[in-house]
């Protein structure tokens, strides 16, 4: 690490401490600009300093998880899984509201990556999906087959707690999971992104 590296590391360390120290936490972290939370977070760590992100607004939350899960042009798995593994480890309410705020393409492309979705709202009584070999279904009406494995635990308690406490954004997520294309998805989601960051002033 160069020193021009480290004095950033300290600072942002020390504007955690201050907010940490202060009397109210949440008010200062929301009159913060969300890419000085990003960039705090980035410095000290997610899990060293997730709590602010709890405490930021679902304005600042939408543009430091634009900042945090893009690869280029498409999203990260491995970036999204680590961000959703602590979402979901939070307060039910929070991961609720933060999940709802939350670009509904983003969410759908992440079930396209990791898992196959049949059934649907049609007529499905001797549908093909029927007797295909499914690993799950919440409602008999969507069919779920896991895709990776090894986020199999995680997305299914995403989905989980939409079904139990959203139902209109889990059909939502189903519905965009079976039917969209990632292309179409990633490229409407990029866009939403572009924009809220340029509003933000940042461009890249």
């Amino acid at each position: 690490m160069n020193s021009e590296n480290l004095v950033e590391v300290l600072t942002s360390k020390k504007k955690l401490q201050m907010i940490f120290d202060s009397p109210a936490p949440e008010r200062v972290v929301q009159e913060l600009a969300a890419i000085e939370i990003y960039q705090i977070i980035e410095d000290v760590g997610l899990e060293n300093s997730f709590e602010i992100f709890q405490m930021a607004t679902p304005e600042q939350a939408r543009v430091i998880l634009d900042l945090a899960l893009w690869d280029e042009w498409s999203i990260s798995l491995d970036e999204t899984i680590k961000w959703l593994e602590l979402i979901l480890s939070a307060e039910s309410e929070f991961a609720l509201s933060l999940l709802s705020h939350i670009d509904l393409e983003l969410l759908i492309l992440l079930l396209k990556k990791t898992l196959i979705v049949g059934g649907g709202v049609a007529d499905i009584i001797g549908s093909e999906d029927l007797h295909d070999d499914w690993d799950h279904t919440f409602d008999e009406v969507f069919f779920l087959r896991i895709e990776a494995e090894e986020h199999s635990d995680l997305i299914m308690k995403m989905l989980e707690l939409l079904y139990n406490e959203n139902h209109k954004l889990y059909r939502s997520l189903m519905l965009g999971a079976e039917c969209e294309l990632i292309t179409e998805l990633e490229e409407s989601a990029y866009r939403f992104r572009t924009a809220r960051l340029e509003d933000e002033g940042i461009y890249e």
